[in-house]
């Protein structure tokens, strides 16, 4: 599939940059409803099992979570924004605040 271009008429904002990472075992329950409570941050794109020095990241085999703020053009209002993630394996859940608003497995 075609990436999509910035052109007169689409607007892109990038995604890739460090985002605020955690293992799922070590969240309180509902970690998208706030702030992860982590001092970690892992660089997207990338495989986060690469990225960290720690033995128990770097075997871990299942959920973690990634975490961002991203300023939305005020021109964007009321318009269709699409999301598209390039590397998303095996199971992805995505929330925008706290509404979950695509998922895949």
């Amino acid at each position: 599939m075609l990436k999509p271009q910035a052109s007169a008429t689409r607007e892109l904002i990038g995604l890739d940059g460090l985002w605020l990472f955690a293992l799922d075992h070590q969240l309180q329950p509902e970690p998208w409803k706030s702030t992860l409570e982590t001092r970690l941050e892992a660089a997207v794109p990338a495989s986060y099992n690469d990225l960290f020095a720690d033995q128990t990241i770097r075997d871990h085999v299942g959920l973690v979570w990634y975490q961002r703020t991203v300023r939305v053009p005020r021109g964007w209002s009321e318009q269709r924004i699409m999301l598209r993630f390039d590397a998303a394996t095996h199971a992805a859940a995505v929330y925008v605040n706290d509404t979950l608003v695509a998922e895949h497995v």
